[in-house]
């Protein structure tokens, strides 16, 4: 699990930030809300971050600061329950969705 990284950042879009870091170009889901928070392209930010891996997603999560990571990792724990008692596939194994 990553905690964060420090990078330059590329690019800022619609729910979506490009960050790099020693020659690696992160593409990371952001929420827009977030966007505002970070500086302008061409300077160097800190993002939080959470990864999500599944049989069908690899994706990688962006928050400016701790605070509003932990807002979003609070939100996931309330939705657990229902992931637990509502979402079966035919094999009786649990489906996890953020």
């Amino acid at each position: 699990m990553f905690n964060s990284i420090t990078g330059t950042i590329t690019g800022k879009f619609p729910k979506q930030l490009f960050l790099e870091n020693n020659g690696i170009e992160w593409d990371i889901n952001i929420p827009d809300s977030n966007l505002d928070l970070l500086p302008p392209v061409g300077t160097e930010a800190k993002i939080f971050t959470w990864m999500q891996h599944t049989d069908t997603v690899f994706a990688l999560f962006g928050f400016a600061n701790e605070n509003e990571r932990s807002f979003f990792l609070d939100l996931l724990k309330h939705q657990e329950p229902m992931h637990r008692n509502h979402l079966h596939n035919k094999n009786r194994s649990r489906c996890w969705l953020p």
